[in-house]
């Protein structure tokens, strides 16, 4: 199942399967959302 993301989304936290934040909804457009990734985020992905 797809998320469907709305510009309410913007600015919401995005975390990975650990529950660790890694980014933030920055711009949802056409229901695909636009993350700014944070910089755990490349932590997270050598993990």
């Amino acid at each position: 199942m797809c998320a469907t993301f709305t510009v309410d989304d913007e600015g919401k936290p995005v975390v990975n399967t650990n529950g660790k934040e890694i980014g933030v909804v920055q711009d949802v457009d056409a229901g695909v959302a636009y993350v700014e990734p944070g910089a755990e985020m490349t932590d997270s992905i050598k993990s």
